[in-house]
């Protein structure tokens, strides 16, 4: 069975995602700080706390999917190309730039990086 985590950028990359953005995304990582628990992502209910908000229990990030990635871009594209995926934007009239998907990843996780270098935020 397929686990939401599957379809979003891991919890370290949507750290990186500067607070106000991605306010809407449907999922959020909720990270527990107690070692008891493991990290999960889950639908954004209106009880929750708001976005990334880091507590002594509980911190909650953003946690976009490649769709929600998409219509931040607006121009993104996700292509094979020698067998890899590439995923990439067009930043200006003649310039793209792009990212590749990693063995072991997900669109969303290059769309995010991608996403982020657009915002001039250096990947960790």
């Amino acid at each position: 069975m397929s686990k939401l985590e599957n379809i979003v950028p891991p919890l370290e990359l949507c750290k990186q995602i500067p607070t106000g953005e991605f306010k809407d995304s449907v999922l959020v990582w909720k990270e527990r700080r107690s070692f008891s628990c493991d990290d999960l992502v889950k639908i954004r209910e209106p009880e929750d706390i708001s976005y990334k908000v880091e507590s002594a229990e509980v911190n909650y990030f953003p946690a976009p999917t490649l769709e929600e990635i998409r219509w931040e871009l607006r121009n993104l594209s996700v292509a094979i190309h020698e067998n890899r995926i590439i995923v990439s934007c067009k930043i200006n009239p003649e310039k793209w730039i792009s990212e590749t998907v990693f063995p072991g990843e997900h669109d969303a996780d290059a769309a995010l990086r991608l996403w982020l270098r657009v915002k001039g935020i250096e990947v960790e």
